[in-house]
């Protein structure tokens, strides 16, 4: 009996084990992993992050060096990320007008979008 119990608990170790290999992970929440929502998770991130490296760096636990570098770094990924999001909106807009997807909340999301970096712009002009 113990014998039969633990190949059955081998196999089921053994299929939990191989099962993500055989799954297509696209497959799975297919409307939580829209290029829109990524992209606006990817800008949430970036802008984070660069929250936290200046944050830091007044801190005084970056160094002026590393916080320009890190911020540049951040700065360009932002401009990729905000670039491919208004390309995605421009291709899709008449998409998202007759869906009416493209609510206020969208155009607010813009509007902050462009106001953050309309401040990091003048930030790195300051300094």
């Amino acid at each position: 009996m113990a014998i039969i119990l633990d190949i059955l608990l081998l196999g089921l170790c053994g299929f939990l084990v191989i099962y993500p290999y055989f799954t297509n992970p696209e497959k799975h929440d297919l409307k939580t992993n829209s290029l829109k929502e990524k992209l606006l998770k990817d800008k949430e991130t970036i802008f984070k992050t660069l929250s936290e490296i200046e944050f830091d760096y007044h801190m005084g636990k970056i160094a002026q060096a590393d916080y320009e570098e890190l911020k540049n770094r951040y700065m360009r990924e932002a401009g990729i990320v905000l670039k491919a999001y208004n390309e995605f909106l421009n291709s899709n807009d008449k998409k998202f007008k007759e869906k009416s997807d493209y609510t206020t909340i969208e155009k607010d999301i813009e509007k902050e979008i462009e106001e953050e970096l309309k401040k990091l712009r003048n930030k790195k002009r300051r300094g």
